[in-house]
């Protein structure tokens, strides 16, 4: 059962989620409430929630500062954060998807949004879950081999397995400094294998799976009309606004630019 924390400086806000939201059906458990975010600090180290519902504004410490803080840390920094706010400014949802936010929920809140958002979040902590225990087999059967053990068959490591791990994390820190190398490493296999092996199972190479990856998050961020083409570019996890446009136009025909004005937003 999953655990979930709310936090937010309006306190009806949090009467209503708890009571909309269908908890048991999701198999999840509200574990705690606060009404700012250094409360919510100190009740996330307390309670260690898999999921936080987080205002963005709030007295004191912000919701966007709570987040911060929690990513620095080690303990914590890995809960799934929501964020809600009243505020339609994209600054916000700029800053918020720049802090890894699972998802941006307007108020006033809907019951069937935040329902949809819970049960994808919930998946995502099923998947990490599976890859933190895949990690640590791995972990153990290599320490086997060092020691001269044979590993137990029952569980083989597999390159199929290690490749969806690597595309898993991926996805979650695709506009992150990412590389083959490090990438490999976090899979243990050797770099040059890896490649190969990721290339049988996705279809394609390493480079032209983050790059499609990054490309069809930036054709969605181009049609919010508060971002620049350069603010785009390193949202998808380009800091080289030329390199940008050449993969971009490579890929879709067209300039960031263009792209923008065919889909009738011309601010850049």
């Amino acid at each position: 059962m999953n655990k979930v924390l709310i936090l937010d400086d309006e306190q009806p806000i949090c009467t209503l989620l708890k009571r909309i939201i269908p908890w048991k059906e999701l198999d999840m458990r509200l574990v705690g409430e606060a009404y700012d975010g250094e409360e919510g600090l100190w009740l996330i180290d307390r309670l260690a929630p898999d999921i936080v519902i987080t205002d963005i504004c709030m007295p004191g410490i912000s919701g966007l500062q709570m987040v911060e803080a929690l990513r620095k840390s080690k303990k914590n920094k890995d809960v799934i954060v929501i964020f809600i706010s009243g505020y339609d400014d994209f600054q916000y949802a700029k800053d918020a998807i720049r802090m890894g936010a699972f998802d941006y929920v307007l108020k006033p809140l809907e019951e069937t949004e935040l329902i949809d958002i819970l049960k994808r979040a919930k998946e995502e902590i099923f998947r990490r879950e599976k890859g933190s225990q895949y990690v640590s087999r791995l972990k153990k059967e290599i320490v086997k081999l060092s020691n001269g053990q044979e590993i137990e068959t029952d569980h083989p490591v597999n390159g199929k397995e290690s490749v969806h791990l690597a595309v898993d994390y991926i996805r979650n820190h695709y506009n992150e400094d990412i590389s083959l190398e490090m990438i490999a490493g976090k899979v243990f296999i050797n770099p040059a294998y890896f490649s190969q092996l990721f290339k049988k199972e996705v279809g394609c190479g390493f480079n032209d799976y983050v790059n499609n990856l990054r490309i069809e998050n930036a054709k969605l961020l181009l049609l919010q009309p508060f971002l620049k083409v350069n603010e785009v570019a390193d949202m998808v996890g380009y800091n080289n606004i030329v390199y940008f446009n050449r993969i971009f136009k490579k890929q879709i025909g067209v300039t960031p630019s263009e792209y923008r004005e065919s889909n009738g937003n011309r601010n850049n």
